[in-house]
């Protein structure tokens, strides 16, 4: 019989995982659309490959946490700890609130100090084109999809289907 934090551990990394292939998706997807794009409209001025560097390192940095840096077990026992007492629907639907929530925080603080960086770079050596505004527009874009998706339209009773496969045979 696997305990709860076990179970949750196991899954926990398998989501973890998931999570990576669609960022590794949209990654592939969106840059071969930039890529398209520059090279249909002007080879003379390339761009498209600093978007493909620049989402490259949050790609590679989500790869790094996801297989040597989160402590699976740690966050499972944080989850254990967290809904006992606790009808577990209703913990797990809270604690994941909390989590995402945290998770909208770190998107909203990297999106903030990488666009003053941004800025700051293209004031500094380039102010006569701003260039600054459209990473700062289109990841503007994708942290306001990330808000709304994580508080609206996130789907907790899927996302409690998928934990309750996980856990058949386990002792929940």
């Amino acid at each position: 019989m696997k305990d709860l934090a076990n179970v949750y551990a196991e899954w926990l990394r398998q989501r973890e995982r998931l999570a990576l292939l669609r960022h590794a998706g949209f990654y592939f997807l969106l840059n071969a659309l930039f890529a398209l794009l520059n090279l249909s409209t002007s080879l003379q001025r390339i761009w498209f490959h600093y978007a493909l560097l620049g989402w490259g390192v949050g790609l590679f940095m989500h790869f790094v946490s996801v297989f040597f840096i989160t402590d699976y077990r740690m966050a499972a026992e944080k989850f254990a700890s967290f809904v006992n007492g606790r009808p577990l629907y209703e913990g797990f639907v809270e604690f994941h609130k909390r989590v995402n929530l945290r998770s909208v925080i770190t998107h909203a603080v990297i999106y903030a100090l990488a666009n003053v960086i941004l800025a700051a770079l293209n004031l500094s050596f380039t102010p006569q084109k701003l260039w600054f505004i459209y990473p700062l527009l289109g990841w503007g874009l994708g942290l306001l999809f990330h808000l709304i998706y994580g508080y609206t339209l996130y789907d907790w009773e899927g996302l409690w289907a998928t934990f309750v496969l996980k856990a058949k045979g386990g002792e929940i």
